[in-house]
């Protein structure tokens, strides 16, 4: 492992690009599992 570790950051589009697709992921699975958690709690309570 080196102590000093270089930023390379060959296009700031491409790095923003990586970003933002792994955030529009985290946040689509987010939504999805609380989606998925308020369905599941929605139907046990009719129940």
């Amino acid at each position: 492992m080196q102590n000093h570790i270089p930023l390379r950051l060959p296009d700031e589009r491409g790095l923003s690009l990586r970003e933002v697709s792994c955030l529009f992921i985290g946040a689509g699975l987010a939504i999805l599992g609380y989606a998925t958690i308020a369905l599941f709690l929605d139907l046990a309570a009719q129940v």
